[in-house]
């Protein structure tokens, strides 16, 4: 996650965001916390679980595996629906579908930094536990996973680019 998605996702930069170190009992609380928030907002809708995937305790699919800001959808009335999603003190897992294949995953606490419902501009960040790479943007997008490419509309003369007409629409004030 980039410094501005940061910013988009929290409202805040990064360095303004209050750790809940003080929320924490003497034994790490983060679990029950993450827990409690990812029920929340599982009960609003579909949620996006930001997680490090590069944890050796996470279970994604093995082309996923270096992805440092992987974003993974979960949720109670998906389609297809996620019939083994389970939310516990550990981990939040469940059967994914990654390009028509299942894939059981599994993403323990401790490698999830934020939440957000879908669709919603609000979200949770666990500031603490987001890696530094994602914060500073000094991490490159892994290399098993290409960059999308635009989808271009087909065209008489493949070889050259389809003109931009003006568009109807005016502003009015």
């Amino acid at each position: 996650m980039s410094a501005e998605e940061f910013v988009q996702l929290v409202g805040k930069q990064p360095a303004e965001v209050e750790s809940i170190d003080s929320l924490r009992d003497e034994e790490d609380a983060s679990a029950p916390d993450k827990r409690r928030t990812l029920e929340t907002l599982l009960a609003r809708g579909p949620v996006l679980v930001h997680v490090d995937a590069r944890r050796s305790e996470v279970q994604v699919p093995p082309r996923f595996r270096a992805d440092p800001s992987l974003v993974l959808r979960f949720g109670y009335t998906l389609s297809p629906a996620i019939a083994d999603l389970e939310v516990d003190d550990n981990a939040i897992a469940g059967t994914l579908t990654f390009g028509g294949q299942p894939f059981h995953c599994v993403l323990p606490w401790t490698a999830v930094y934020a939440a957000m419902v879908e669709g919603e501009q609000r979200g949770t960040v666990w500031p603490e536990d987001v890696p530094e790479d994602v914060l500073t943007g000094g991490g490159e997008a892994p290399a098993a996973v290409p960059a999308p490419q635009p989808v271009q509309a087909a065209t008489d003369e493949k070889s050259a680019p389809r003109a931009r007409r003006a568009s109807h629409l005016k502003l009015v004030e």
